[in-house]
């Protein structure tokens, strides 16, 4: 569950003071004593909300956290010195291979056997309207007047038969 006042989850912050801890040893502790009158509970509270509001640009590459908890200096870092260390996570960039070379007899012989389509006639629905109202068929005006328009054939007005 993420502390409200923090950005990183608590899980995350957990963790890297665990991992100071069991590194560092009471070394770590020690720079983060708390001042007289605090309640000590909520003094490293606090810290560690900081610590997860600070490392906040870290939560969508966690691997920058990972990174600079394995490449911890020798003494007890600070806040900056953590976030430092995250940030000098080197960026990794995956080796491109080079497009392979197409082979030209194959090539053709791929787009030789390639069926072409029959040309067709983007009229054709016009020219089967006409057929059907030549033979007699009973047309909506609509298609009557569609078929006309589309082949150039003057309308027929409701006079002529």
């Amino acid at each position: 569950m993420s502390n409200p006042e923090s950005s990183l989850p608590e899980s995350w912050v957990e963790r890297i003071w665990a991992t100071m801890r069991a590194t560092y040893g009471a070394a770590f502790d020690r720079q983060w004593e708390c001042p007289a009158g605090i309640d000590p509970v909520e003094h490293v509270k606090t810290l560690k909300a900081h610590w997860g509001r600070e490392l906040a640009r870290f939560q969508q590459n966690p691997s920058a956290i990972r990174y600079g908890l394995e490449h911890l200096p020798p003494h007890p870092p600070n806040l900056v010195e953590f976030r430092a260390a995250c940030t000098r996570r080197p960026t990794y960039v995956q080796a491109q291979l080079a497009a392979p070379k197409p082979d030209p007899a194959r090539v053709a012989k791929i787009v030789g056997g390639i069926a072409r389509p029959a040309p067709r006639d983007p009229k054709a629905w016009a020219h089967a309207l006409q057929a059907r109202e030549e033979r007699g068929e009973k047309l909506t005006l609509a298609q009557r007047d569609m078929w006309r328009e589309a082949l150039g054939v003057p309308a027929v007005t409701e006079e002529q038969p």
